[in-house]
């Protein structure tokens, strides 16, 4: 995937944040576009969210480094 996807994929969690700020998923998919741009202080910053809200929803982050391996 092109650098300019990953931006599009970025806006998209942006809106969900809006909509859903807790939203662990969200910060995860966008933590993983980051660390693909190659931003990884953006990258880190938004793991750091997903961590914070994942214990709300009792769930753990191994899913989606199950469905979306770094290439």
């Amino acid at each position: 995937m092109c650098k300019q996807r990953y931006d599009e994929a970025i806006v998209s969690d942006n809106r969900a944040l809006k909509l859903e700020p807790k939203f662990y998923l969200s910060w995860c998919y966008k933590a993983r576009c980051h660390a693909l741009k190659n931003t990884h202080d953006l990258a880190i910053e938004s793991l750091t969210q997903a961590i914070k809200f994942r214990g709300d929803q009792h769930q753990d982050l191994t899913p989606i480094s199950n469905a979306m391996p770094l290439q």
